[in-house]
């Protein structure tokens, strides 16, 4: 009953975002992530997957007002919700915490950018069905041939203890941001992301939170990633891959 009623509404009153704020916007936001924490304390999974495709549905049009792209949301940040955004401003990922998993973080993410005057918002659709998406705490910044690329520093959570780091790629094609870009060569041939997973036992000792383990450096476009070993303790030695030639190599 709770999930017709919900669903009902929704569609009985659907979202306009033109003559909105971004306050407006950042409190009708809000209130739509605080029902998702709520449904979610109450053990209400009908209700909760509702209210998740609610608040993405939110975030893909009020997202194409253009003032949310400078826009802080610092108590929807304070919430909760995970906003990384590049350093030119042109490109924001919006990652929250669906609430659907256990000590499996299940997280869902809203894309957002700008193709000259235009704002535009996409979803992610890339982990396969039952697969946790990732959260993005920051977004690496770098120019090729004056193409802009972007690399996403994403965080999964399998468990208490089994972490993942890693980044992946994102650039313009054809106005339209590729969620699939690959400029990273590895053994397999050039791919979309570049990661590792790891025991946070091995890093808890750490004082920032959450714990940063991958570094770019924007002056010689290098990624350095820590090597974790057999047992999944990240190590002190290091991985690197320059960007050389339109792909980043392992050096």
């Amino acid at each position: 009953m709770p999930y017709l009623f919900l669903l009902t509404f929704y569609i009985a009153f659907p979202v306009f975002v033109v003559a909105q704020t971004p306050q407006q916007i950042e409190n009708d936001l809000l209130k739509t992530y605080k029902a998702i924490q709520r449904t979610a304390e109450a053990m209400d999974s009908d209700s909760l997957e509702i209210y998740n495709q609610i608040f993405s549905d939110k975030l893909l049009d009020k997202g194409k007002n253009a003032q949310t792209l400078t826009y802080a949301f610092a108590r929807l940040k304070a919430a909760g919700v995970d906003i990384a955004t590049s350093a030119d401003g042109k490109f924001r990922i919006y990652s929250w915490d669906t609430n659907s998993g256990g000590t499996m973080v299940f997280y869902d993410n809203v894309m957002q950018y700008k193709v000259g005057n235009q704002v535009k918002t996409l979803k992610d659709t890339s982990a396969e069905e039952g697969n946790p998406k990732s959260s993005y705490s920051e977004i690496f910044q770098f120019t090729h041939n004056n193409q802009t690329h972007y690399l996403g520093y994403y965080h999964a959570k399998f468990s208490n203890m089994d972490l993942a780091q890693g980044v992946r790629c994102f650039k313009l094609k054809d106005s339209e941001m590729d969620l699939n870009a690959r400029f990273i060569r590895t053994r397999t041939g050039l791919q979309n992301t570049l990661g590792a997973s790891f025991d946070f036992s091995s890093v808890v000792n750490r004082p920032e939170r959450p714990v940063r383990l991958i570094t770019f450096n924007n002056a010689t476009k290098t990624l350095s990633i820590p090597l974790v070993d057999a047992n999944n303790q990240v190590t002190s030695r290091k991985i690197r891959y320059q960007f050389r030639s339109g792909e980043f190599v392992r050096l």
